[in-house]
């Protein structure tokens, strides 16, 4: 078993800094991540750039895109998750750059699985499908450099 946090918008991991702060006050032994790509981004950071900082400390990841950064005054309450919907979106419509984050995410130790993370979508069933291809092909670059094995996609 391994111990993970999350990266989650209005939270205390959410900007780069703090990703990089308490990965280095933590016990790499002990300590794993999960990034979420679009949370993120939604802080205004570049998720790739986290990932390949910490990539052999990454158990798992969330692939999620994100239109934009978010407003960082939003009123942290119980509508804060519908208040971030907007800026979130499926897999290959905004602004995350998927083979440079395929790329640092077949390096590292969960390599082997992609996460597909939909939070709201008017057609997940599609969504999911259109968001695997996306994966795939962020993915299709990294087969077969350096042995890399086709991972399992989760939806």
């Amino acid at each position: 078993m391994k111990l993970a946090f999350h990266t989650e918008s209005h939270s205390t991991l959410w900007y780069e800094r703090d990703v990089d702060l308490f990965m280095a006050l933590t016990d790499p032994r002990y300590v794993w991540l999960c990034p979420d790509s679009c949370h993120i981004a939604l802080g205004g950071g570049d998720p790739v750039a986290v990932a390949r900082r910490h990539t052999p400390r990454i158990a798992l990841a969330h692939w999620k895109d994100a239109v934009a950064p978010i407003d960082v005054h939003f009123t942290v309450d119980d509508t804060v998750y519908a208040q971030q919907q907007p800026y979130m979106a499926e897999l290959g419509t905004g602004i995350v750059d998927w083979p440079g984050w395929a790329d640092a995410m077949s390096r590292t130790p969960g390599a082997d699985t992609v996460l597909i993370e939909l939070d709201e979508a008017a057609d997940p069933v599609t969504a999911l499908r259109s968001g695997t291809e996306v994966a795939k092909r962020a993915l299709a670059a990294q087969l077969g450099v350096g042995g890399l094995r086709e991972p399992q996609i989760d939806q």
